[in-house]
């Protein structure tokens, strides 16, 4: 059960929570660590530094099984093509989410997410749009684009919030588009991993998956 939200703790309160070793420090006892779940009841229990008894009021060990979803595997979004339209949109299966009994918020998060256009001239540019879906309808989106003249690629990280519940079905999808003064031979393409994080239970990642699309001009 739940640590006490006031009054006195004990390192024996910790113990019989959170179960550890003896001699009791509660360097053990950081959030995230082997004991004590990075979950949204325990926010005040720092993952390192200056850590006090008083940072466990409330604190448990229980993770709550409704924040859990048993279907989260999303496939990779993955597609090279040759395309005369400079266009490329791959969506990537449905999966329905299941082993909630509560209405949570995910965050999907990218990690690297870049953009590139060869040959690198003036008036050339990809854009990237990496949608969401839920139940067939869009929710949100994360967007970035490139438009340069040199042959660096443009990273960045971008992070869009949604709602789920159990039954949800929740899709995926990427798009690619390539634009430029002279399109012959004018190549696009992108590359992202991307997160997908539990924000109602401590941002806990429940899932991975990556992007890699390209579009070229014949």
């Amino acid at each position: 059960m739940p640590l006490p939200s006031s009054g006195p703790i004990s390192f024996v309160d910790l113990k019989t929570e959170f179960s550890g070793s003896d001699p009791i420090s509660l360097s053990q006892y950081y959030r995230g660590g082997a004991l004590v779940p990075d979950i949204a009841a325990n926010v005040a229990v720092p993952t390192s530094g200056p850590i006090s008894l008083s940072n466990f009021y409330g604190a448990t060990a229980s993770v709550p099984a409704d924040l859990i979803p048993d279907a989260v595997n999303w496939a990779n979004i993955s597609q090279s093509t040759f395309d005369d339209t400079g266009s490329l949109t791959v969506d990537n299966a449905n999966q329905t989410i299941s082993g909630i009994n509560q209405t949570i918020t995910l965050t999907l998060d990218t990690v690297n997410g870049r953009a590139e256009v060869t040959p690198n001239t003036v008036g050339f540019g990809a854009s990237v749009i990496v949608s969401v879906f839920k139940n067939n309808v869009f929710v949100t989106s994360i967007t970035w684009n490139k438009n340069t003249t040199g042959a660096d690629s443009a990273t960045v990280n971008r992070t869009v919030n949604f709602t789920v519940a159990a039954g949800d079905t929740i899709k995926f999808r990427g798009e690619l588009n390539v634009s430029g003064d002279n399109l012959t031979q004018a190549v696009g393409d992108v590359s992202a991993s991307f997160n997908v994080k539990n924000a109602s239970s401590g941002n806990t990642v429940l899932d991975t998956f990556t992007l890699s699309l390209e579009a070229t001009y014949l």
